[in-house]
């Protein structure tokens, strides 16, 4: 309120375009992104070469994407990291749009235009404290792409093109694999000093980074890796989907015994979880179907089916 009288009631104030930038970045504060974007909008009508409207640039874009208006926010980002005559590689507003848009895009599941943009992003802030953030989006982009590569693989296709496609799946999921593992060694070094988001992508680079060498076929590594998982993270929901991936590793390697013995350790894991933990409505399981699917290969004996299958 107090900036919008300053707005209004001081409309020749040098301060004035200092004042409008501020009125929309504390709409969108509150929430009321429609109204931001009309601040900043105004700023950018009015007075497109002004600092301040440069400044509203990438919160303009946000306000977009909360909105549902991804198109004008690529625009507006892509006019930043692509055109714009006066923002500088070197800038703070160069460096929040550059990571925005790899966002953007890793967000509306345009998969290789993220790889494009935040591979940029890592090279140029790599090495500052918001490189593993981008590392992880980074590595989920590569990761997350392989669908789509495995959709290509399965249409008509002359045995090169399929070569290549399966040469890039390897790629892709190879770099994931060790992004995820830089993700997980920067973020133990300041654990105690993680944001909220830094912490989620924590947890899961942990349980991808074996989920790509699951995909590449690697089951004794992805075993490892899952295990670690299971451990570092024993009273999280999360910790059945590594228990429930290493039944299904030693069942592809054709050792039922040893299926055997990661579901007895998953039904044991899954009683030592707290109850509140499966709250969360967006874990893939509750607790329910997570007993139901392990009574399941327990009472109806499934490995022992496969055993005797095999042989």
């Amino acid at each position: 309120n107090a900036y919008e009288d300053y707005v209004n009631e001081r409309p020749s104030d040098p301060r004035q375009l200092q004042a409008v930038l501020n009125l929309g970045l504390a709409l969108q504060a509150d929430g009321q992104h429609a109204q931001a974007a009309e601040r900043f909008e105004e700023l950018l009508r009015d007075h497109p070469k002004a600092q301040a409207t440069y400044e509203a640039l990438v919160p303009l874009a946000k306000s977009y994407m909360i909105l549902g208006n991804n198109d004008a926010a690529k625009r507006t980002l892509l006019n930043v990291v692509q055109e714009h005559p006066a923002i500088r590689p070197e800038s703070s507003e160069y460096e929040e749009a550059l990571v925005t848009l790899g966002k953007l895009y890793y967000q509306v599941d345009e998969f290789e235009d993220a790889i494009k943009w935040l591979d940029v992003a890592l090279q140029r802030y790599g090495q500052t404290a918001r490189g593993p953030s981008i590392r992880f989006l980074l590595a989920d982009a590569y990761r997350q792409s392989v669908a789509q590569l495995d959709r290509a693989l399965q249409e008509p296709n002359s045995p090169s093109a399929k070569a290549a496609l399966r040469t890039q799946r390897t790629d892709r999921l190879e770099k994931a694999g060790v992004l995820y593992s830089e993700v997980v060694n920067e973020l133990q070094a300041r654990k105690m000093q993680l944001t909220p988001v830094e912490k989620l992508y924590f947890r899961n680079a942990y349980f991808y980074r074996g989920d790509c060498a699951y995909d590449l076929g690697q089951y004794e590594k992805a075993i490892g890796l899952y295990d670690l998982a299971a451990k570092a993270w024993e009273t999280d929901p999360a910790s059945m989907v590594a228990l429930i991936q290493i039944v299904n590793a030693r069942c592809e390697l054709g050792d039922i015994d040893g299926a055997r013995a990661a579901n007895k350790r998953a039904r044991w894991q899954l009683n030592r979880i707290p109850e509140g933990a499966f709250d969360d409505p967006n874990l893939p399981m509750t607790r329910e179907q997570w007993q139901q699917w392990l009574k399941w290969t327990s009472e109806l004996n499934l490995f022992g089916q496969q055993a005797s299958a095999s042989n």
